[in-house]
């Protein structure tokens, strides 16, 4: 089986949203965890999926802290690694980030997308094929 790429809105869907979508989501990981998971996620994820968590555990005694918030960073934290049964992290490269940067140059309306991006109409993301190398495309998505 090849490998299915998640970017950081797949995994905050699955893990924060409660929908028939996410559900399904997380059905779908549920079934296909363990050593030969065939998600992956770059490292870059944990960049947007920390963020929320983190902002709600800022300048928290621990005895304050929002219950929801701490467990949501423990799971990224503890799932997104390399040899994870849920995913797989993998390294983003400088030819990656070169191609990306390229794409953005040769196209204004990605000049302030932001990788990985939950917000945006148009996104950048990483798709990784069988081989490990990734390739990076545009795609459009509606709101």
């Amino acid at each position: 089986m090849g490998l299915i790429y998640l970017d950081a809105c797949a995994l905050i869907d699955a893990r924060e949203k409660s929908t028939p979508e996410s559900q399904a989501l997380v059905n779908l990981i549920a079934q296909a965890s363990g050593a030969d998971t065939p998600f992956i996620t770059s490292d870059l994820s944990l960049v947007e999926v920390l963020a929320k968590p983190i902002q709600g555990l800022m300048d928290q005694t621990p005895e304050r802290e929002n219950p929801t918030k701490r467990a949501d960073h423990d799971w990224y934290l503890g799932n997104l690694i390399p040899d994870g049964l849920l995913f797989r992290t993998r390294p983003l490269h400088r030819d990656i980030l070169l191609q990306a940067a390229i794409m953005r140059a040769r196209n204004p309306s990605l000049k302030n997308a932001r990788r990985h991006s939950c917000c945006d109409g148009l996104s950048l993301r990483l798709h990784a094929f069988c081989d490990g190398r990734y390739q990076i495309d545009e795609k459009h998505r509606t709101r």
